[in-house]
């Protein structure tokens, strides 16, 4: 038989059936410990989703700067021509136009950065997959990242939801100035 030190691997062609086999192995085989790829590195899995909430808790900063920079720069737009608006208004232009005017332009300055962001992330992403760029810790492993087109369905309807709100907020803010 083998020696207690004695290390065999299995490896899957599909992780599907991993606990099945494990639970057959381990009532065949009484004496043997089984253990994961998982189990056997779990200060790693668990460090990687340590990382993944961070990375989402950056990511809503991201997102919530974006935003503050959005209605920040529509409103220094409205600032800029509140002269402008003003002879809008004395030419018959309602508040609701011009509300309009600065709402699209919220959308358009959204729908730019959306377009680059989303260039570079996937970019990013298929670079790391590619160059593995960023390793883990000490040891010479690539971090792992994974583009989805779940993911990506994700962020566009999150950016156009914000891109909409931030939009949305700053052409409010007309009525204050008008």
């Amino acid at each position: 038989g083998l020696s207690k030190s004695s290390i065999s691997e299995i490896y899957l062609k599909s992780s599907n059936n991993r606990i099945n086999l494990k639970n057959i192995l381990k009532s065949r085989f009484k004496s043997l410990t089984v253990k994961s790829h998982e189990e056997l590195n779990e200060s790693l899995f668990k460090m990687m989703k340590s990382e993944k909430l961070i990375v989402i808790i950056i990511m809503i900063m991201i997102v919530l700067i974006s935003v503050f920079n959005v209605i920040g720069s529509v409103v220094m737009l409205i600032v800029e021509k509140e002269s402008s608006l003003k002879t809008l208004k004395i030419l018959g232009m309602n508040n609701l136009n011009i509300e309009k005017v600065f709402f699209k332009n919220g959308l358009m300055i959204n729908l730019l950065g959306l377009v680059i962001g989303l260039f570079f992330s996937i970019l990013a992403v298929i670079s790391q997959k590619q160059f593995s760029f960023v390793k883990v810790g000490s040891i010479d492993l690539a971090y792992p990242v994974e583009l989805t087109f779940y993911n990506v369905i994700i962020v566009l309807f999150t950016a156009i939801f914000v891109g909409f709100t931030s939009s949305y907020l700053s052409a409010k803010a007309v009525k204050k100035l008008i």
